[in-house]
């Protein structure tokens, strides 16, 4: 399956995953709106890689929003590892914003909440970069 950034994943109806993107003050925000499984890898994977290019060698700084996602799976896990090495590697850095309990709880059993920087709200994640 083939998606434009942006666009939406379904396979089968089951899963669903809309990216939409904004920046704030040199800061690139993704919003996801779904699920972050398998099935719609292709899409968080594109709009990510087209807002990395779109940079132009500047340090990434990049806030995933994630108060719409509903469900992840362990592909949604290494695609936030993927990003932030990607991210590190050109001198930025990733934060996530609004993470529900289901996948804090993830992040805390593995320990990926001390490796990706992960706030409560939109408005704290723009603060942590603002701060540092």
């Amino acid at each position: 399956m083939t998606t434009n950034p942006g666009e939406t994943a379904s396979l089968s109806g089951k899963s669903k995953l809309t990216v939409s993107s904004k920046q704030e003050n040199g800061i690139v925000i993704l919003k996801f709106e779904g699920d972050l499984v398998g099935q719609t890898m292709e899409v968080a994977r594109q709009n990510f890689a087209d807002a990395v290019e779109a940079m132009n060698g500047v340090a990434p700084r990049f806030i995933i929003d994630l108060e719409a996602c509903e469900f992840m799976d362990s592909s949604g896990l290494g695609f936030f590892l993927g990003c932030l090495k990607k991210i590190r590697e050109a001198q930025g850095d990733l934060k996530l914003a609004n993470i529900n309990a289901y996948m804090i709880g993830i992040f805390r059993l593995i320990n990926l909440h001390y490796i990706i920087d992960c706030h409560e709200t939109l408005e704290k994640a723009i603060a942590s970069f603002q701060a540092s």
